[in-house]
């Protein structure tokens, strides 16, 4: 048992030193880097989802279909 206590100290020891690391990295430019980052890709695919509106996957009229894109028209009749 008198090893228990010299692999606890230790370990308490070494969970210190990577609670100072996490914090020093936190603090640090490469984190505000990366949230920055993490940030601009959430933005890009909020627009990237916006860009693929259309009148098949929301309420927009047919005349509202960006310019370039087929136009998609509704048709309930059918025609014998």
């Amino acid at each position: 048992m008198d090893g228990t206590f010299e692999m606890i100290t230790a370990l308490q020891y070494r969970v210190k030193a990577l609670q100072h690391e996490l914090d020093e990295f936190r603090s640090g430019e490469r984190y505000m880097k990366h949230a920055i980052i993490e940030e601009l890709k959430v933005r890009l695919a909020h627009a990237e989802a916006l860009l693929g509106h259309d009148s098949t996957n929301t309420g927009m009229p047919t005349s509202q279909t960006p310019l370039g894109k087929k136009k998609h028209i509704p048709n309930g009749r059918i025609e014998a």
